[in-house]
């Protein structure tokens, strides 16, 4: 509520606008309600406010992080639909210093105990965190002397929660000297470690990296078999993971330890599944490295005329459509092609003079996006079969910050 007010009170004519996104994760009955009050309150100021639902099955385990996850998820695809560039959040400096202990208490390196960046790339838009120097207590004062009224998660004091269990031990650690402002310190301290290393590795993918726009990035397998610092191989093998998967948020460390020793040792096989990606050794000496189809193969998103454009399917593409207006609603979906799908695109060529486009490794191909009604294919924008909808599916996950390398086709 601070920081919307905050905002509010510096937009200035002709400036960009400030508008509010709140997401109701729908983990309490409650929640719904408490949802629409903000909003309402939002309104009250003049701001305009927007819920957005977290649908579907919620976690019984590691809720606050499942919630995280889909909370940026929402809040990113929203920002891509409407145009949005500039995403705002009210982190505060006591939650700087609760992300370093939970970092540290897991063993974190330079990234984790770097907490939280003032600026952090989302692809396509920029995840701003003005406030980390702020303490708590001046912003809900700041609230209070508005006379804004503001709602208290109660899962906030729930002990069940690691991160409460930390904000508790904040005043006793205080005592020892740990204050959240020297926290916060050597977390910014920690980032400018991080920096460094950051630069480095991107030296280091534009020389070894190949992205295609359909989304999947090639490496030498030597890449990773020189004697370079292990610590710029893993993140490199890290990013490529999070972008090939759509995701906003980096895999677990321990996994991409374990992927890097596979490769190192030659010991991949056939491939391995790692953070929802698919890493396949190829005869030419390169690693492929593309989304798991398991992990989409479920995802049916409907598409009418009444959906915003562009549509933002497995955090991955960005579909838009020449003619929208033929959209009916209830009657199409955006689904992974899969292989019944690639034998639909196979008959459409059989059926015209045209050749069949080249087409990347079965692995890929099926989890590139499609448009269906039913079980009938409608369009495979990659390869050029437009039904009765003409669309385009263009790959957002290298607009995480990847030098691009190589051909833009498939």
């Amino acid at each position: 509520m601070a920081l919307a007010l905050l905002a509010k009170a510096l937009q200035v004519k002709g400036g960009p606008k400030v508008k509010a996104l709140i997401v109701d994760h729908g983990l309490r009955p409650e929640s719904g309600d408490e949802a629409q009050s903000t909003a309402d309150v939002l309104r009250s100021y003049n701001i305009p406010a927007t819920i957005l639902v977290w649908q579907g099955d919620k976690p019984s385990r590691n809720v606050q992080a499942t919630a995280r996850a889909a909370r940026y998820r929402l809040l990113r695809e929203e920002c891509l639909k409407v145009g949005i560039q500039l995403l705002l959040t009210a982190h505060h400096q006591e939650d700087q210093a609760e992300t370093f202990l939970l970092r540290l208490a897991r063993g974190s390196g330079v990234d984790g105990l770097s907490a939280m960046a003032p600026v952090t790339d989302l692809g396509g838009v920029k995840l701003v965190r003005p406030l980390l120097e702020t303490s708590k207590a001046d912003l809900v004062a700041l609230a209070e002397d508005a006379g804004a009224s503001y709602i208290l998660d109660p899962s906030n004091q729930m002990d069940s929660f690691a991160r409460v269990r930390m904000r508790k031990l904040l005043p006793v650690l205080e005592g020892e000297g740990l204050s959240p402002k020297r926290l916060a310190a050597t977390a910014a301290r920690m980032r400018r470690a991080r920096e460094a290393l950051e630069i480095e590795s991107d030296q280091y993918l534009a020389c070894h990296a190949n992205w295609s726009v359909a989304g999947f990035i090639r490496f030498d397998r030597a890449a990773f078999q020189d004697d370079g610092p292990i610590e710029i191989a893993l993140r490199v093998l890290s990013d490529a993971l999070m972008r090939a998967a759509g995701e906003a948020l980096p895999p677990r460390m321990a996994r991409v330890e374990a992927l890097l020793g596979a490769i190192r040792s030659g010991t991949l096989g056939g491939g391995r599944t790692c953070a929802g990606c698919r890493v396949i050794p190829e005869k030419t000496s390169e690693i492929i490295i593309c989304r798991e189809y398991r992990a989409v193969e479920s995802i049916r998103q409907p598409v009418s005329r009444e959906s915003q454009m562009p549509i933002i399917w497995d955090g991955r593409y960005a579909l838009s459509f020449a003619n929208a207006d033929a959209l009916e609603t209830g009657m199409l979906e955006i689904g992974a092609l899969g292989s019944e799908g690639w034998r639909q695109v196979k008959e459409y060529y059989a059926g015209i003079e045209t050749p069949l486009p080249d087409a990347p490794p079965a692995a890929i191909r099926a989890t590139l996006p499609a448009i269906w009604c039913g079980e009938r294919l409608i369009t495979a924008p990659h390869f050029g079969v437009q039904g009765e909808i003409s669309c385009s599916a263009r790959f957002i996950g290298g607009d995480l910050g990847f030098s691009w390398r190589g051909n833009d086709t498939i």
